[in-house]
């Protein structure tokens, strides 16, 4: 196996999540700190595993999640998604890892 794709979507955390011993009351308006401590959580679990080389390749939210509460989502545009690529960078994720 080459890659895991973990599906980070902020929207899809419930409120009040817990990532990484962290709580994100409402995840949809964190994309930064969801992405950014999902992809440290997982990186810390692949670690434990001796000779596990696959990469985590991370799907990231582009879209607005509307069907949420109104005081619990916003607008997703360029600003988040790049939120989101600036989170996987910082949790040490090579761009092409995670934007071919």
């Amino acid at each position: 196996m080459d890659y895991i794709s973990p599906m980070t979507y902020p929207s899809l955390y419930a409120k009040g999540q817990i990532v990484n011993d962290i709580p994100f009351p409402k995840p949809d308006l964190n994309p930064y700190g969801v992405v950014y401590n999902s992809l440290l959580k997982a990186n810390s679990r692949i670690a434990k595993v001796k000779g596990y080389r696959a990469k985590l390749r991370p799907y990231l939210q582009a879209y607005t999640a509307s069907w949420l509460n109104k005081e619990d989502y916003q607008q997703y545009d360029a600003q988040q998604i790049e939120q989101q690529i600036k989170a996987a960078s910082d949790a040490g994720l090579q761009p092409m890892d995670f934007l071919e």
